[in-house]
């Protein structure tokens, strides 16, 4: 019997081992997953289909999945999807289903996923979204930044701006691009309001052509002070 490469070895490691890392938590050895072959790989494929299967909620099995190109995932994913209620798992499958299906439109379940109960559900779908350009997806970001929990809010602002290129506008400081990224992560909703207000038009004005000087995105000389 052929002993198993180091390769697979590293990735049933990762598979079986223990939750005790922030790396474990969030992925699995996916560099050695990748560098499978044949039988190996086909034996790997399939430990993450059945776990798709069982209903075991594990986010890292649909980005492996995609992480390999599974060509035998799509049918196993919808089945998931189907049975899965909004959160981070379902967002998780989405997101796999995009990546592994040419015209999988991902937006209507991240877009339910900001509904979820669980935060780190909301936090995944405001994250994802950043990835998906259409009008809708930005306006169900905006809405995020309304949500209770801090950090779907920061993810939703992160998203927004990153998307319209705001986040490259924060520095250098001064910068009024950073005085409503400020306003925006106010835990007071009454700071919180009038900035996402300001943030529609600044999108809208952006989205029309608008130049970033004349949206007051960038002070007079800011421009020169980046280059030095």
């Amino acid at each position: 019997m052929t002993p198993p490469t180091p390769e697979l070895e590293a990735f049933l490691r990762s598979f079986y081992g223990p939750l005790d890392n922030a790396e474990a938590i969030d992925r699995f050895n996916l560099e050695a997953l990748c560098a499978l072959q044949g039988q190996e790989r086909a034996l790997a494929e399939q430990l993450l289909l059945d776990r798709l299967a069982a209903g075991v909620v594990d986010t890292r099995v649909p980005a492996a999945l995609a992480a390999m190109g599974s060509a035998a995932a799509p049918p196993h994913l919808h089945t998931a999807l189907d049975s899965l209620p909004a959160g981070a798992q379902r967002v998780a499958v989405a997101k796999a289903l995009a990546a592994l299906e040419p015209g999988f439109a991902s937006l209507p379940v991240m877009a339910e996923g900001l509904e979820a109960v669980d935060p780190r559900g909301r936090v995944d779908a405001a994250f994802e979204l950043r990835h998906v350009l259409s009008d809708e997806a930005d306006e169900a970001l905006i809405a995020a930044l309304a949500d209770p929990d801090e950090m779907v809010r920061l993810n939703a602002q992160d998203s927004l701006f990153e998307k319209h290129g705001l986040a490259e506008l924060r520095r250098p400081l001064p910068s009024k691009a950073n005085v409503l990224a400020l306003a925006l992560s106010s835990s007071l909703a009454a700071v919180r309001g009038p900035a996402i207000a300001e943030l529609r038009v600044v999108l809208h004005g952006l989205q029309s052509g608008q130049a970033r000087e004349a949206l007051g995105l960038v002070y007079p000389g800011e421009a020169d002070s980046a280059d030095r």
